[in-house]
């Protein structure tokens, strides 16, 4: 992108997260993009402009919890200063090699053709995992995480 593109798209993003945080009818921000800030894909690696100009707004936003990204041929589930950070990739591409440099907390669980399912309820955002089963006889369901829905504004 051009550098003036990427200040307009800066600039909506901060004022987006800005107005979604202070708005009490919002519980949860989800921001999602397609290369992932973190991953251990040793084909495509992580995305040095993903950190630099989304990772430190949903950091510092209060209601902003989940960061959801692909682009890795993965699954993988990491947590960096408090937050949960997801790499789905699992659209049809061939799982792609991966290295250790971030603590993986879903290691054990690599299936090949995958997608989430979130589901909102009064007190927790439910997410889950649903794979096709290896011999493709259908799909799995695999619970991975409810994070608490916080009704506080205050950091």
């Amino acid at each position: 992108m051009k550098s003036n593109d990427i200040e307009f798209q800066q600039k909506w993003y901060q004022e987006t997260l800005a107005s979604l945080d202070q708005n009490a009818e919002v519980k949860m921000i989800i921001v999602s993009c397609h290369h992932a800030p973190f991953t251990n894909s040793k084909i495509v690696g992580s995305s040095k402009p993903v950190q630099k100009q989304f990772v430190p707004l949903f950091l510092s936003t209060n209601k902003c919890r989940l960061f959801i990204t692909g682009h890795a041929h993965a699954f993988e589930h990491f947590i960096h200063s408090g937050k949960d950070f997801f790499v789905i990739g699992g659209g049809g591409g061939i799982h792609q090699p991966l290295n250790a440099e971030h603590k993986d907390i879903q290691s054990d669980y690599k299936p090949q053709f995958h997608f989430l399912m979130i589901t909102p309820t009064a007190k927790v955002l439910h997410i889950q995992s649903i794979s096709l089963r290896d011999d493709f006889s259908g799909f799995e369901r695999k619970d991975i995480l409810d994070l608490q829905l916080d009704f506080s504004t205050e950091k």
